[in-house]
């Protein structure tokens, strides 16, 4: 009995104090839901925050940016039509603005070049096409005819659409040996181009029509770069008529030497051709007094030279 007094006492503790921790524990276990609750609450509105934070990026910079990007390649594939659509009044709105007037400008430029670029096609087509030399358009590398003008049509007998991929030997003979369709025999051929290219003078050839009739020719070469393939412009003029003299002008020739050195000048001759010097000597012209010279550059030098002009 005195056992059962004292164990009461304990008992009656041990259950308060079972008691109080079951109430501890239930008020800790409602307390962590609720702060459960809060930070997932917390953390679902950080979320939505977040992804609408994202959207808005998206729709305002990203997507915007994603469209600015595919009009500028569009344009850098050379499609001027197309034009920037962003609106509003934000940094991107006003890069776009900017943007579609560089594009205006730009197409405007193109547009211009292209209309200056067909006009001088137009007219260079023009004189290509009026001129009164012929003249030859032929490759460097294989010295064939890539086109000729009308004044070579006529001149060679030849019609530019057939005369297209044809060697220029055909038409022209340089006072070289060579075959343009052998390379090793085409080098003298295209070195004489050259050397004439860079003398800038002209010089005698012999011109060849389709008929097989021969004729003398002046030529003059320069070098051009057309679709990064190196051609040969040839400008040929038919001298034929030039190297008939008869007795009539060679006489008058004659005279007109003659009187200037009788007014005190002296009387220089350049450029006669070896067809006019042999007329003059079968037609018994004397012209042993008068200076000659092959170019007229080389009497201009002997003039300056008589009369003591020097240039620096």
């Amino acid at each position: 009995a005195s056992k059962a007094h004292i164990m009461q006492p304990i008992g009656q503790f041990l259950q308060m104090v079972d008691e109080r921790t079951s109430f501890g524990l239930m008020d800790l276990n409602r307390n962590a839901w609720k702060l459960f609750l809060s930070l997932f609450v917390t953390g679902g509105l950080l979320a939505a925050i977040l992804f609408a934070m994202a959207a808005i990026l998206y729709f305002r910079v990203v997507k915007r940016v994603n469209a600015l990007v595919v009009t500028a390649n569009r344009i850098a594939q050379g499609d001027l039509s197309v034009r920037s659509l962003l609106k509003g009044r934000d940094e991107l709105a006003i890069l776009g603005g900017t943007f579609n007037g560089m594009v205006d400008q730009l197409s405007g430029a193109l547009h211009r070049a292209k209309a200056e670029t067909e006009e001088v096609q137009s007219r260079m087509k023009v004189i290509f096409d009026r001129a009164l030399d012929g003249i030859l358009m032929i490759s460097q590398e294989s010295l064939k005819i890539e086109t000729l003008n009308p004044a070579a049509e006529t001149m060679f007998g030849a019609v530019a659409l057939e005369m297209s991929g044809e060697p220029v030997l055909r038409v022209l003979a340089p006072p070289v040996a060579g075959d343009p369709d052998v390379l090793d025999s085409a080098r003298p051929v295209q070195r004489w181009f050259r050397d004439v290219a860079e003398s800038g003078s002209p010089v005698e050839a012999v011109g060849r029509a389709l008929t097989g009739e021969e004729f003398p020719v002046e030529v003059v070469v320069s070098e051009a770069q057309i679709a990064d393939s190196p051609v040969f412009i040839c400008t040929t003029r038919d001298i034929s008529g030039v190297t008939e003299m008869d007795a009539q002008v060679a006489s008058y020739l004659a005279k007109v030497a003659k009187a200037s050195q009788l007014m005190g000048c002296e009387c220089i001759i350049s450029g006669v051709l070896p067809m006019v010097a042999h007329n003059l000597v079968d037609l018994g012209v004397n012209l042993g007094e008068v200076r000659t010279t092959a170019t007229m550059k080389d009497a201009l030098a002997r003039a300056f030279r008589l009369l003591g002009i020097r240039f620096s």
